[in-house]
């Protein structure tokens, strides 16, 4: 199984710029993640709309937290918050969806595991604007993590291409990426630059 690519949403651009980005860099990412914490589900309904009109495939589309637009869609899947409903109440409701978890320990990691997620989000790896003061957890963190569940885990925060490859070395899943690509100059070639590295890195899980 290949490791995946993340890029989510950072919150700062409007639909019309970040469908332009997504439809550049979607065959670079696995997924591209609607992060966009401040907008009403109409709204984000509004942007699935468009995106898949536009020409993104909805099978990259992964809806934070609203698991109604996402099941209604036809998204590739959802991205639970740590305190949202159990991956099992977005399952009998929308068995189709893959649903992820975001975590920011080893304790919730079990909990979301056991209540049947798909993956886990972990992070943050290291320190990062969106998480202005908090101190990153570090790689050890998320090896062990790796190491204690068996459902894939995916590293995000503060990565960028100079620490990658210390992220690789542990059996992490794939690597969730924001401002490092949605604020690049070049989001294209810094997506791509992302997924050979990926491609490249001696662990495939």
């Amino acid at each position: 199984m290949k490791r995946e690519l993340h890029v989510l949403s950072d919150g700062k651009k409007e639909l019309d710029e970040f469908c332009q980005m997504a439809l550049s860099i979607q065959s670079a990412a696995t997924a591209i993640h609607l992060r966009e914490k401040h907008r009403s589900e109409e709204e984000i309904e509004r942007w699935v709309y468009t995106l898949i009109k536009e020409g993104i495939s909805s099978t990259k589309i992964i809806v934070n937290s609203y698991y109604s637009v996402a099941g209604r869609w036809g998204t590739a899947g959802v991205q639970l918050p740590e305190e949202g409903p159990s991956p099992q109440t977005v399952k009998r409701l929308y068995p189709e969806l893959r649903v992820g978890c975001s975590i920011h320990g080893l304790e919730t990691g079990y909990q979301k595991e056991r209540e049947g997620a798909d993956y886990l989000l972990y992070g943050n790896i290291y320190q990062t604007e969106s998480k202005a003061g908090l101190k990153g957890k570090g790689v050890k963190s998320l090896a062990s993590l790796t190491e204690a569940v068996s459902i894939p885990v995916i590293a995000i925060g503060g990565i960028h291409l100079s620490n990658l490859e210390k992220v690789l070395q542990t059996k992490v899943s794939g690597v969730a990426v924001m401002s490092s690509i949605a604020q690049a100059h070049n989001p294209v070639e810094r997506a791509e630059r992302f997924q050979s590295r990926i491609q490249r890195s001696c662990y495939h899980v």
